[in-house]
């Protein structure tokens, strides 16, 4: 007696949650990679990756297709495991030293003399500062505090690296208004910055691997009145002083 085909197994049916899964899982890795090709997306960037090795891999474990196969569900998850420890210690975890070295010179310079665009006068001691990347990497959004133990008076770039900014640590701009108390004409009156204990922020938005930037620095020797015991202190403990 003739028995017919055998029928065919439909294939389970995907769901929903799985489906999301994968969905959300590929469009974290797509949206985490395309994110290190934009500035200041590094670590967004990278929480999208390590959120779509997750997803995919929940995905696999609940995966109808893979159910019996133990081994292979396993070997996906060891799998995405190694591409996220990969990712890890060759993109996310990597050192990126700086080597930092300087010298002062009290030496005098002639009259008229200019280091950098600062115009140098006798009062101003002179402190050269490199700041090298040593690595075999470039480096991207470099930013270093500079704040010696005296004043900086000017800073500036000896070098020619790109794009070098400096801007006193605090940000500081401030101005006066003079008013004619006739005409009620308002005139403004910007404050020049003659010298600050705050320090110098430098910001570099590329650095290229093995490259220096050097820096002049012009420290002043401030006669603080008060002394310069109260100019020690903390700006929040100055305010607080009845002197």
């Amino acid at each position: 007696m003739a028995t017919g085909a055998p029928k065919a197994k439909k294939k389970p049916k995907l769901h929903p949650i799985i489906k999301w899964l994968r969905t959300a899982g590929i469009t974290a890795e797509l949206f985490g990679w395309g994110g290190f090709l934009l500035t200041g997306w590094f670590w967004p960037g990278v929480a999208f990756i390590y959120a779509g090795f997750l997803l995919l891999g929940i995905e696999a474990c609940l995966e109808p297709e893979l159910r019996g196969f133990v081994r292979w569900k396993i070997g996906i998850v060891v799998a995405l495991i190694a591409f996220s420890a990969a990712f890890s210690w060759g993109i996310v975890f990597v050192r990126a030293p700086l080597e930092i070295s300087a010298f002062v010179t009290d030496a005098e310079y002639p009259p008229g003399s200019k280091i950098a665009g600062i115009a140098w006068r006798p009062e101003f001691t002179e402190l050269q500062m490199w700041v090298k990347n040593p690595s075999e990497r470039n480096y991207d959004d470099v930013s270093v505090l500079i704040r010696p133990r005296s004043p900086i008076a000017a800073i500036a770039q000896l070098s020619n690296v790109p794009n070098v900014s400096f801007e006193d640590k605090n940000g500081f701009n401030s101005r006066f208004m003079d008013i004619n108390p006739t005409t009620r004409t308002k005139t403004a009156i910007p404050l020049v910055l003659l010298a600050t204990d705050a320090g110098y922020r430098m910001r570099c938005p590329h650095l290229p691997a093995g490259t220096p930037i050097q820096i002049v620095i012009a420290l002043a020797d401030i006669k603080w009145n008060p002394p310069a015991q109260r100019s020690q202190l903390l700006t929040e403990e100055q305010v607080r002083d009845k002197d």
